[in-house]
């Protein structure tokens, strides 16, 4: 049973498509590692990638759209078990922006995890209730597959970004700028490339909150990258990071709101959040 925790490579681009105008990233392959219950897809794109994620019951599907984005590939393998098709296709949102969206159509209820970094895209699949249940009892408890903390289709939604492409040098950074939304609560939050450091929240104004971290870069300066979680059934609106160019720099957080409600922060060990509730 060793073997079901080994990832290797099991697809890559099968086909191109043409190519929209006017797109910043281009999703130049697909990876698709792992096997049936216990796999990844893994999008290379060109440049950092914003994304946003949903799911919807009956059928199970989860949506990942790459914003401001194309896709140089047509096909991709799916990894078989519970997942029933794999599909990713070009779109142009209705205020013009193209999007690569990809499809992962499920047989039944399973738990997975979005995330960016660097110039990928990443989608983890784990294990349903069911396989986990006959895990449990097969496998040895020191082979088990790690659930990693992923959420179950349909409860949470994602947008996020990655705004480090691995060239930003030394010193605390942000890698990362999300939004999840579930449950009961919204949280918005930034990854650093290290533990600690300074921060400050505060209102300005009825429906403005902001985040200030000290003395920390976003590499990239690309702070056109905003997170609209208008479509979420969120208080959040928008989210925009920028950096100040100031001695020493920082990173300023906007976080436009659609209605007062209380929120707090945290730190959580490389990610400083901002929790606001429904």
């Amino acid at each position: 049973m060793r073997a079901y925790n080994k990832l290797w490579i099991v697809g890559v681009m099968l086909g191109a498509t043409p190519a929209l105008a006017n797109s910043s990233v281009q999703v130049e392959r697909v990876e698709v590692a792992g096997q049936g219950d216990s796999s990844e897809l893994v999008l290379h794109t060109s440049a950092p990638p914003t994304f946003q994620s949903f799911s919807r019951r009956d059928p199970n599907v989860l949506i990942v759209d790459l914003v401001d984005a194309e896709s140089l590939v047509s096909d991709v393998q799916s990894p078989g078990g519970a997942v029933r098709q794999v599909t990713l296709k070009n779109h142009r949102a209705k205020n013009g922006t193209s999007v690569a969206r990809l499809t992962v159509q499920f047989s039944e209820t399973v738990r997975y995890r979005v995330g960016a970094e660097k110039k990928q895209v990443r989608v983890k699949i784990f294990p349903g209730e069911q396989m986990m249940q006959k895990l449990a009892k097969a496998v040895p408890p020191q082979d088990r597959v790690s659930s990693d903390d992923p959420v179950m289709l349909a409860q949470e939604d994602e947008v996020g970004a990655s705004t480090d492409d691995g060239s930003g040098g030394s010193g605390n950074k942000m890698t990362y700028i999300g939004f999840k939304n579930s449950g009961d609560k919204s949280r918005v939050f930034a990854r650093m490339s290290e533990k600690g450091g300074e921060y400050e929240v505060k209102k300005e104004g009825d429906n403005l909150v902001v985040l200030e971290i000290k003395n920390a870069r976003i590499p990239l300066r690309n702070n056109k990258n905003h997170l609209d979680a208008t479509f979420f059934e969120s208080p959040v609106k928008v989210i925009t990071p920028s950096e100040v160019d100031d001695s020493p720099p920082y990173i300023r957080i906007t976080i436009e709101m659609k209605e007062n409600v209380p929120y707090e922060a945290k730190v959580e060990g490389r990610e400083i959040a901002v929790y606001f509730q429904k």
